[in-house]
């Protein structure tokens, strides 16, 4: 977002050269390893901040899969808990309440995470990523009052 590129539309290049990031290195942690931490065409190295992020990212995300999903709830106040927990019973009987919490606190996570490694970085956090995520954060518990932790 600081260097007003789309992360969504353009396809993952080097910093340096422009080349196009080939899928088999984009994989998270894996394609970084495989490189060895330098870019294909150019050798130039990246980061180490890439994996570590990534392993971050994926420890907190497995972390609420078990706490929240895998339990089926059991450390969420105000919620009783399923009888039912684990992969099985989530495959077969979803309860799309966890799912739906599950996500927003991926969301909530990821956008807190964002905001922390730009201002680390010295760059200023665009208003449209505020207001997106206040607006999120706000309305999705109003409007899904599972979402909701504690009662409003």
């Amino acid at each position: 977002m600081p260097n007003v590129k789309s992360i969504v539309y353009q396809k993952s290049s080097c910093p340096v050269c422009g080349s196009c990031i080939l899928g088999r290195d984009n994989i998270p942690i894996v394609g970084w390893l495989g490189l060895g931490g330098r870019c294909r065409n150019c050798n130039v190295e990246i980061s180490a901040r890439y994996p570590i992020v990534e392993t971050i990212v994926g420890s907190v995300f497995l972390l609420l899969y078990f706490g929240e999903l895998l339990s089926g709830g059991a450390n969420l106040p105000n919620r009783s808990v399923n009888h039912y927990a684990g992969v099985l019973w989530i495959i077969l009987y979803t309860k799309w309440d966890l799912v739906g919490l599950y996500l927003f606190h991926r969301f909530l996570f990821c956008t807190l995470l964002t905001c922390m490694l730009m201002t680390k970085d010295g760059n200023r956090i665009p208003m449209r990523l505020i207001l997106f995520s206040f607006a999120v954060a706000i309305v999705a518990p109003i409007a899904f009052p599972s979402l909701s932790l504690v009662p409003i």
